[in-house]
C-alpha cells in the first residue's frame, strides 16, 4: 500500500514495502515514526474484540466504509487533476 495525501498547507507520503513516510509542511520535511503492528492487523484485532464482546465497531463503521467505497469510486479528482472537497 502507498499513497501520497496533499492538503493546503502539507503533503504526506506512505509507502509500506520501502517504509517510507514523512510530511512536508512550509519546506520542513518530517519523518513519521511508525509503530511495529500494521494497521491491518489492528483492524482485524480491534473487530475481533468487538466481536468477542457482542459489541458493535465504534472507531470506524459499517456506514463509514460504504461511504468511502462510494466516494473513491467517483473518481472525481483523477478524472479533473483538481482537488476533491469531502464532505
Amino acid at each position: 500500500m502507498q499513497y501520497t495525501a496533499n492538503f493546503e498547507r502539507a503533503t504526506a507520503v506512505f509507502d509500506l514495502l520501502s517504509r517510507r513516510r514523512w510530511c512536508l509542511s512550509r519546506g520542513q520535511k518530517e519523518t513519521i515514526p511508525l509503530g511495529a503492528a500494521l494497521g491491518y492487523e489492528l483492524e482485524i484485532a480491534y473487530f475481533l474484540d468487538c466481536i468477542a464482546k457482542g459489541v458493535r465497531p465504534t472507531t470506524v463503521t459499517m456506514e463509514d466504509a460504504a461511504s468511502a467505497v462510494s466516494w473513491s469510486k467517483r473518481g472525481e479528482g483523477v478524472a479533473t487533476g483538481k482537488p476533491v472537497r469531502m464532505k
